[in-house]
């Protein structure tokens, strides 16, 4: 399966690194939080709250889609680069169901799953979906009720989990 990890992580560095096409509130982003740790994402909550109340929904719809696919992949990326079990790969979702094809009954192709995370335990390959993208969308459409950051941490926690939960 052909995966876009470089794509991914390259759209995760324009969050703040694209001057040309900057994203939407990037002035409030502070490089130095920016590091790719669980921390890390407590800033990307406040400045999705900080966004929606400049009123992203009023900005072109090119501006709400850099911001969500760029910081999406950022909380993906820091999902992958924190995770010790899982190996995940960036996939656009027209290559993901191609393998999984039940990925499509329960997640319809959209801005929020054109890219997913599949993973496979290191130890079991047993295979996990994440769509990080459509987390950060629907952070800006609820607030804090769906934070990545605690999205992130159940993608960390849920695989130990279920580990335990096989071994019962």
């Amino acid at each position: 399966m052909e995966n876009s990890n470089d794509a991914c992580a390259e759209f995760a560095q324009q969050l703040i690194h694209d001057d040309k096409n900057p994203t939407f509130n990037k002035e409030f982003l502070k490089l130095q939080y920016l590091d790719y740790s669980l921390q890390s994402l407590h800033t990307i909550c406040a400045f999705l709250i900080h966004a929606d109340k400049k009123e992203l929904h009023l900005e072109p719809y090119v501006e709400v889609v850099r911001l969500a696919i760029r910081t999406g992949a950022y909380v993906g990326e820091t999902v992958r680069k924190n995770d010790q079990k899982i190996d995940w790969k960036w996939v656009e979702y027209d290559e993901a169901i191609k393998f999984h094809p039940e990925i499509a009954q329960y997640q319809a192709k959209s801005l929020g799953s054109h890219f997913l995370m599949i993973g496979t335990d290191k130890e079991d390959s047993f295979t996990h979906f994440s769509f990080p993208i459509n987390k950060v969308l629907k952070n800006l459409e609820n607030g804090e009720a769906d934070s990545v950051y605690a999205f992130a941490m159940t993608q960390l926690t849920f695989q130990t989990e279920m580990q335990n939960v096989d071994n019962d």
